[in-house]
């Protein structure tokens, strides 16, 4: 489940990053912090893969955010090797 909350959102900004500019924002800052806010701040406490965010400490969430804003730097970063810069 992991790998797929991963995998998944790369593909799809890969797919779409040319019409959601948006999302590339910051090389991926943007896309980082929406991937944060969704998977880790709405979807999983709603899958019940993980309690309420509201029961972790402000550093739990503060570790959560740098994780995801340097994956969507990474995505970013390997997008732009792999397709050029957004258009």
């Amino acid at each position: 489940m992991r790998y797929a909350m991963g995998i998944v959102p790369g593909a799809i900004l890969g797919a779409l990053r040319d019409r959601l500019v948006w999302l590339t924002a910051g090389r991926g800052f943007a896309f980082g912090v929406a991937t944060w806010a969704i998977e880790e701040e709405w979807a999983a406490p709603r899958a019940g893969l993980a309690p309420s965010p509201a029961l972790y400490p402000w550093q739990a969430h503060g570790r959560s955010f740098i994780t995801h804003v340097a994956y969507g730097l990474t995505v970013d970063a390997v997008l732009r090797v792999l397709k050029g810069p957004p258009r």
